[in-house]
């Protein structure tokens, strides 16, 4: 619902102040950068941004297509197990 820049930072400079380092538009990597300890900083998408990446995404994304599942082959196990020649 809010979309956001995800700002890496690296330790603290001289100042006190977090070093930007990296960013990120991915949730997950955000998550994952956080959860090993790293500084990141959540921050509003501006509104050029925003759309930039959905035009990105309008003009490149492709669909996966859906995987077959396999079908459970019961009824060569159950005459098999009835004993049936």
């Amino acid at each position: 619902d809010n979309p956001s820049v995800y700002i890496y930072c690296a330790c603290e400079d001289a100042a006190g102040e977090p070093s930007p380092r990296q960013l990120t538009i991915d949730y997950i990597d955000a998550m994952a950068n956080s959860e090993s300890g790293n500084s990141s900083f959540a921050v509003p998408m501006p509104p050029d941004v925003y759309r930039r990446v959905e035009q990105f995404v309008l003009d490149h994304y492709v669909p996966e297509e859906p995987k077959m599942k396999r079908k459970h082959e019961r009824e060569s196990k159950d005459s098999g197990a009835r004993g049936d020649d």
